[in-house]
């Protein structure tokens, strides 16, 4: 699968497709349908987050840089959660954006492209 965000939690809730998983960024709420109680794990793929105000509908909170490495057609840059420290965040953005390490920024991604994993 390669590199992702792995954002663990626990569904809350599920009805007609869409469940709610309790995750340490807050409630998401995405199609599947997985029982409410069970532990599953949600992966992003780095080109489908989003960082800045205009972003995807699933907010994921907002995240410190920590690291941009320019890789020729993009960055890859890593952010920390300010909610959950232990979430690292690992986006790919076009080289022309502005980001350095010590920016703050919005995070997040369409709900399309979550992908529910089993816990």
């Amino acid at each position: 699968m390669g590199e992702s965000t792995l954002i663990s939690g626990t569904v809350t809730a599920a009805k007609d497709g869409t469940i709610t998983v309790a995750t340490q960024v807050g409630p998401l709420s995405l199609p599947g349908t997985v029982p409410a109680g069970t532990t599953v794990a949600l992966a992003v793929r780095p080109e489908h987050l989003v960082l800045g105000a205009t972003g995807g509908a699933v907010s994921l909170g907002t995240a410190r840089v920590s690291d941009v490495v320019f890789q020729g057609s993009f960055k890859r840059v890593l952010a920390v959660s300010e909610k959950d420290p232990a979430l690292h965040f690992i986006a790919r953005v076009p080289a022309a954006t502005v980001v350095q390490p010590g920016d703050f920024s919005a995070v997040s991604c369409e709900a399309g492209d979550v992908i529910l994993l089993a816990g």
